[in-house]
């Protein structure tokens, strides 16, 4: 039997004995999950958000006198980040009276500070009084 029939052509199923094609498929299902969990999260903010698996194999001569070569493979994974979000605020003074941004005391949000609410975003209720979220 000769030596050359314990060897076959490289094939991407090989490739650090099969774990390389495991770990694509595995960073694929993690990436899947990740992705809705953002949409989940982020709603009509994270209409376009978009993930990435790039697999990349990298073949190198080691020693081309010894016939020697190296393969390299690398996953990398990108995910969404958090959509950026613009909220108003005012000019005013802390109470020492430096000047610093102001904003209610349940926080920013897309409307000016000075613009009464009755409710945030999510729906809980704003005491119209102190600008704080009421207790439910």
């Amino acid at each position: 039997m000769s030596e050359f029939s314990m060897f076959v052509p490289l094939e991407i199923g090989l490739i650090d004995e099969g774990r390389f094609v495991e770990n694509v498929n595995k960073s694929l299902r993690v990436l899947q999950e990740k992705l809705v969990r953002h949409a989940q999260e982020h709603g009509h903010k994270a209409a376009r958000a978009k993930a990435s698996i790039k697999a990349e194999i990298v073949l190198a001569v080691l020693d081309p006198e010894q016939e020697s070569y190296a393969c390299v493979a690398s996953i990398k994974m990108t995910l969404p980040e958090t959509p950026p979000v613009a909220t108003m605020l005012m000019a005013g003074h802390n109470q020492t009276g430096e000047n610093c941004l102001m904003c209610k005391k349940s926080g920013s949000g897309k409307d000016h500070p000075r613009q009464m609410k009755l409710c945030a975003e999510d729906g809980r209720t704003l005491d119209k009084e102190t600008g704080e979220f009421m207790e439910e």
